[in-house]
């Protein structure tokens, strides 16, 4: 019976369409009865049930193409509280969720991704290409595994063989190639052709991401393109008045034009957008150098301190350029603050 019934039109028909569109199909099946109620029902008002309809349809394709989530409804929650902890830097944190995922459900990709990318904050890199391979092997076109190689080669130094991962990705049609390569060559100091790949990036998929704009603002200050890094952060505010690296990013352009009072303002601004500790403390550190360059000492020193309590790595300088980033104006001022923090005596009389 069950050769019959594959052998029919309708089953080679089927069979022929794609992935998805199989996967609505299976759904409609399961939820015919529910279908003939709505259109039947005078209780639904008919535009508002057919919308109804739309989105449950959607919500239970989505739920069957994804049979984890049904069967371990708690596998939502465990990786949604590891990504938020992943998204404030709380990498530690990161790897216990994940860790947890993976023991309870050893063949799900994404527990892998969340503790790889935990690794990769943490600098594990020997770890961290353990669960790379694991993501291959679950699942071989899968380029989220190559692009978090390709970060783990690039913190390395080791561009080349992060621009042949990267490349890689482009054939397992991934939609981030170009964006990612233009990171890397920033990072490699190739500034035209990351230019020109954050440029095919905005044309392609990203001409409404913010961080886009961020990036390529970073790339514009490395240049010394001021006005261009300026236009790009303002972008990027415009579609995330809260991102906090633009409005740190705008406070930097300030400290460079030398004018550290409106640095200062934006900075602050940082400090009202962050959502977590992490980003609070960024916005501290800067606040610090800016006062510290109106000469305004006992502030700044204050600042720094509360950095510090709100993420220790800013009392180890080996961190301020993760944190900071690699830039003249604070490679000169960040270690007059730390030695003004740790007990050096400093003349510098207060300012306003």
């Amino acid at each position: 019976m069950r050769r019959w019934l594959s052998t029919t039109p309708v089953m080679i028909w089927y069979r022929r369409r794609p992935p998805l569109t199989r996967s609505y199909l299976r759904t409609l099946l399961v939820l015919s009865p529910f279908i003939l109620w709505v259109f039947t029902s005078d209780g639904w008002d008919g535009l508002l049930g057919y919308i109804a309809f739309l989105i449950i349809i959607s919500l239970a394709s989505m739920v069957w193409r994804t049979p984890q989530l049904l069967r371990n409804p708690m596998l939502i929650f465990q990786y949604g509280r590891g990504r938020d902890a992943l998204l404030e830097r709380r990498y530690e944190d990161t790897y216990s969720v994940a860790t947890q995922i993976i023991e309870r459900h050893p063949n799900y990709i994404g527990g892998y991704w969340l503790r790889a990318s935990a690794l990769l904050g943490l600098r594990d890199y020997d770890a961290m290409e353990q669960d790379v391979l694991k993501m291959i092997d679950l699942k071989p076109q899968n380029y989220f595994a190559f692009e978090l190689r390709a970060s783990m080669y690039t913190k390395r130094g080791d561009y080349d063989r992060a621009i042949h991962e990267l490349e890689h990705t482009r054939s397992l049609k991934s939609k981030r190639t170009d964006y990612y390569l233009g990171y890397v060559h920033m990072q490699a100091g190739n500034y035209d052709l990351a230019e020109q790949f954050y440029g095919k990036a905005e044309q392609e998929r990203y001409k409404g991401i913010a961080a886009l704009y961020n990036d390529r603002a970073v790339l514009y200050i490395k240049m010394e393109r001021f006005n261009d890094a300026a236009r790009d952060y303002q972008h990027a505010l415009r579609l995330d008045e809260h991102m906090g690296h633009a409005l740190n990013g705008m406070g930097y352009l300030h400290l460079v034009r030398e004018d550290a009072t409106t640095a200062l303002e934006w900075f602050q601004r940082a400090e009202a957008a962050a959502d977590n500790d992490r980003n609070r403390a960024d916005a501290l550190a800067r606040q610090a150098i800016a006062c510290y360059a109106l000469g305004q000492t006992s502030t700044a020193a204050e600042r720094w301190r509360a950095a510090e309590s709100l993420n220790p790595d800013y009392a180890d300088t080996a961190t301020h350029d993760v944190h900071l980033g690699d830039f003249p104006v604070y490679h000169e001022l960040v270690p007059q603050i730390m030695a003004l923090v740790h007990g050096e005596t400093v003349t510098t009389s207060e300012n306003g």
